[in-house]
């Protein structure tokens, strides 16, 4: 029979594999200046996918959407089965689940789909991507944090900020810029952006597991490093 004092040494390395274990982060590319009455395409991806990726729900959000709107939406090769919320809006969602096991990045990064923004008069606004459900190959939910990225509308400089670490951070030149209004091309069944569905059967939980706990991290550590200190003193009472 184990010792209480193995038990615990067990319990507290299990629970550093945990802590040390990177969640995904979603990035967004540098859009750079949309021109009022033009349009930049920003591609979204997910890097640090170790377990893989069997779909994820998100929400694309333009916290004026009187400077811009999200005007279409395109999807990866490997989202067989997809869709997404009404455009153009300044709100919607998009959701895609890998029936086929390719969007298998590990450390890479995992293309989610292209959003297309829309200028419509000179001024700042916030796009902010909100993970609803990201979840690996065996349904479990990753705790991605939103991104949070400044735009600029009809300027000569983006005034590009990143909300959190998961913005890229990217110092390349935005997208060309296409002159005419594009057509929405988002494919498969649209409802409002208002009611986001759940993404799929095969995918599990709820939205509120994929959301990260700001500070859990440190309290694990704490737990860790009380269990193997507990641990050492009843083996040394042992012996």
């Amino acid at each position: 029979m184990k010792s209480p004092g193995c038990v615990i040494w067990l319990i507290a390395i299990a629970g550093l594999v945990v802590a040390c274990q990177a969640a995904p982060v979603l990035k967004v590319g540098d859009p750079g200046d949309i021109p009022v009455g033009g349009s930049v395409e920003i591609p979204i991806t997910l890097e640090g996918v170790e377990n893989g990726l069997s779909g994820y729900n998100l929400t694309v959000t333009l916290s004026d959407p009187r400077c811009a709107e999200v005007s279409a939406v395109s999807f990866p090769a490997w989202a067989s089965l997809h869709r997404g919320g009404e455009v153009p809006a300044g709100e919607t969602w998009i959701e895609a689940v890998d029936l086929g096991g390719k969007a298998e990045g590990n450390s890479t990064q995992v293309d989610l789909g292209t959003i297309t923004l829309q200028g419509i008069k000179r001024g700042p606004t916030d796009l902010v991507i909100t993970p609803v459900r990201v979840q690996d190959d065996t349904g479990t939910s990753y705790e991605a944090s939103e991104v949070k990225v400044r735009l600029s509308v009809g300027s000569t400089t983006s005034g590009m900020q990143s909300g959190n670490s998961g913005h890229s951070g990217s110092t390349s030149s935005g997208p060309g810029v296409v002159a005419t209004t594009p057509t929405p091309t988002v494919t498969g069944e649209s409802t409002p952006a208002e009611t986001p569905p759940e993404v799929s059967s095969t995918m599990t939980g709820t939205p509120e597991e994929s959301t990260p706990t700001q500070g859990a991290t440190p309290f694990l550590t704490v737990l860790i490093i009380v269990a193997l200190i507990f641990g050492f003193i009843l083996r040394e009472k042992k012996e």
